[in-house]
């Protein structure tokens, strides 16, 4: 579903994000990858489309271009957030929360 372009880009975003998410609700890429993924202009496009998924609830505050931060109700995990294994400081990020 991610990689279809005829999907909207904001769509694929959540797409690549609740697909790769980990126990901890984290979706990690790679430096540039997303851009790359959802065939934007650069990464300042790729951020602005993060910004909007956030606005609109489909991702966490401070989630980034290398680093999706998924509700916890969508990943059904039973962990609570804690800090990013890549090393990206969030907000929420509460060990023991």
């Amino acid at each position: 579903m991610g990689s279809n372009a005829e999907l909207p880009p904001l769509t694929r975003l959540v797409s690549y994000a609740y697909a790769r998410a980990d126990k901890n609700s984290h979706a990690h890429f790679r430096r540039g990858e997303l851009t790359k993924l959802l065939r934007l202009k650069n990464r300042q496009a790729t951020n602005r489309l993060i910004a909007r998924a956030e606005r609109d609830g489909w991702l966490r505050k401070d989630s980034g271009s290398e680093c999706l931060l998924v509700p916890e109700h969508i990943t059904d995990h039973a962990y609570p957030p804690s800090l990013c294994p890549r090393g990206n400081e969030h907000d929420d990020d509460v060990i023991g929360k």
